[in-house]
């Protein structure tokens, strides 16, 4: 008997089977250069999982198939059937299509069959055209001249009689408050579909509705969202081309499926971090959607992480916050390099259900089914602290703005002064003779900036080297600007009363070279302590920190 299914394509639990049949359309499309009273009776190009075509022994005598061959439109890749390959007498054989075995596979666009004899001749060839999912194409009787669209016969008898639409289905397992559900079938019929719909009641609508086609059959419709404990009654009717119309499930209309609707667990969706490849103590900040029709209390939505090979036992738990009970943010804490941060969400709804970022999924039994498990670590979202990559340029690397304790930075009288260092983060010598300075960073005027002098070998930096320049107090007597004992000074202190940083131009007084980040009260580093420097936390990084521990030109540590 044929079949015409429509089959949902979601998690349901109970399954519905009607058989249906539909007329065809008359067109004869055969050829043989001999006959023996065997045909191409049936071919299907669609199938699921395989294709295959049904042979028809119209005499009243068995007939052997052995050797015989058979071909799509590449007549040269023939496929020889088994020996012992035999038809019964008013009988149907029927072989599957699989490329691997038989080295062609049958076009879903439409394309010739062909079974030839022992001999090379032509028993029959069928030319069948594109067809939909679920159809199949042949002769409208057995053995008959005249083709159509079938419903699939595999093995059987063909006929030509019109049938309502054939419904497999199954229904609606769950449905709960927090998701819209997607209702998905596959609709199929010889003299083809003239509308899906879905009918659905709950105690505040009634409502019809066309089931949207999305191409090979497919249809599918989304429920809105129903409060919590709303019965939801639903039926589909399948209508093809004739007017004949199909139900599921098979009560209906006078008595359709049911389902109550239950609550759901909070929807979490658009997770974004900000960097998953942090600096050296980056914060990295995690935004998240969160939403629930029950409603969400305050903290219940957090962030959890462990630090390396830190145990579950272990984890920091911090609270996400809102502003719009929908987009939750928060920052975990900048790390030290090569540190693994491995983390997850968790959100909880005032009914304390609870959903987990990544999903994670449990049986009947609540075992864990999915990869993600909130008790396994190793299974946890996770990301890697590496350091910055290096600026490959000359840079300012460290600074000192109170400088007792280093005797050779002093100006001519013996005072302690401060110093800034230079690094040439490239692989070449570097002069920086007419180079230019300022203590007000970089936007300093040009009666701020001071040069360096021209004409001395001390102003060559060697490649991964170190220059330190003194920077000293404007009052100080002698000549503080300049060259002194192989030491260059520039005559601006680094003050500790306002915002300062330290630039350097090229000798151009235009292009800027490097600056550091902003020190003293109102900077980014507050004001430095005594003995104390601001440096890159190694050279040529481009983060800076506070060092304990002055290093002046020598690598920063």
């Amino acid at each position: 008997m044929k079949k015409i299914v429509i089959y949902v394509l979601a998690s349901f639990t109970l399954l519905f089977t009607q058989c249906m049949k539909d007329e065809v359309a008359d067109v004869t499309t055969s050829t043989k250069s001999t006959d023996i009273g065997l045909y191409i009776n049936e071919i299907l190009s669609t199938g699921d999982p395989n294709d295959w075509v049904e042979l028809y022994n119209s005499t009243d005598a068995e007939i052997d198939l052995s050797g015989f061959g058979v071909s799509d439109d590449d007549k040269e890749k023939k496929y020889t059937l088994p020996s012992g390959t035999k038809i019964a007498a008013k009988g149907y054989y029927t072989f599957e299509v699989v490329k691997a075995t038989t080295g062609f596979s049958l076009s879903s666009s439409g394309e010739d069959f062909v079974i030839w004899d022992t001999k090379g001749a032509i028993v029959d060839n069928v030319k069948f055209p594109a067809l939909d999912d679920g159809i199949s194409y042949g002769r409208t009787t057995d053995g008959g001249e005249t083709f159509g669209n079938l419903t699939a016969t595999k093995g059987a008898q063909n006929s030509d009689k019109d049938f309502a639409p054939e419904i497999t289905a199954t229904e609606i397992a769950s449905m709960n408050d927090n998701q819209a559900y997607t209702y998905t079938v596959k609709a199929t019929d010889a003299s083809g579909i003239r509308s899906v719909k879905l009918y659905y009641e709950t105690s505040t609508a009634v409502k019809f509705e066309e089931m949207a086609p999305l191409g090979s059959g497919e249809y599918k419709f989304i429920f809105p969202l129903f409060k919590e404990n709303e019965e939801v009654k639903y039926y589909i009717v399948a209508t093809d081309e004739g007017g004949k119309k199909t139900y599921f499930p098979t009560t209906a209309p006078d008595d359709p499926s049911k389902i109550t609707v239950t609550n759901g667990s909070p929807v979490i969706s658009d997770f974004k971090i900000s960097t998953e490849n942090p600096a050296d103590d980056e914060k990295v900040t995690i935004t998240i959607n969160v939403t629930d029709i029950t409603g969400i209390d305050a903290g219940d939505v957090n962030l959890y992480y462990v630090l390396n090979s830190g145990a579950v036992d272990s984890k920091t738990k911090l609270d996400m916050t809102t502003t719009d009970n929908k987009t939750y943010t928060v920052e975990i804490p900048g790390q030290v390099e090569n540190t693994i941060i491995k983390y997850y969400i968790r959100a909880k709804d005032k009914s304390g259900i609870k959903t987990y970022y990544p999903l994670e999924e449990t049986d009947a039994n609540g075992t864990v089914t999915s990869d993600f498990d909130h008790d396994k670590v190793d299974t946890w979202p996770k990301y890697t602290v590496a350091p910055p990559t290096p600026l490959n340029q000359l840079v300012v690397n460290e600074l000192c703005t109170k400088n007792e304790t280093d005797p050779y930075y002093t100006d001519p009288e013996g005072n302690g002064c401060d110093w800034v260092e230079l690094y040439n983060g490239t692989n070449a010598e570097i002069d920086i003779a007419g180079y230019w300075f300022s203590d007000k960073g970089e936007s300093a005027e040009d009666g701020d900036k001071y040069q360096v002098p021209t004409g001395n070998a001390i102003t060559k930096i060697p490649a991964g080297g170190y220059l330190v320049i003194i920077f000293g107090a404007e009052n100080a007597s002698g000549d503080m600007d300049g060259i002194i004992d192989a030491r260059i000074f520039i005559p601006a202190g680094l003050k500790t009363s306002k915002d300062e940083a330290v630039a350097i131009w090229k000798a151009d007084k235009i292009t800027l070279v490097n600056a550091s980040e902003k020190f003293n009260e109102d900077g980014a580093f507050g004001k430095l302590e005594d003995e104390k420097s601001l440096g890159r936390t190694f050279d040529a990084s481009p983060k800076w920190k506070v060092w304990d521990t002055k290093t002046p030109g020598a690598k920063n540590q």
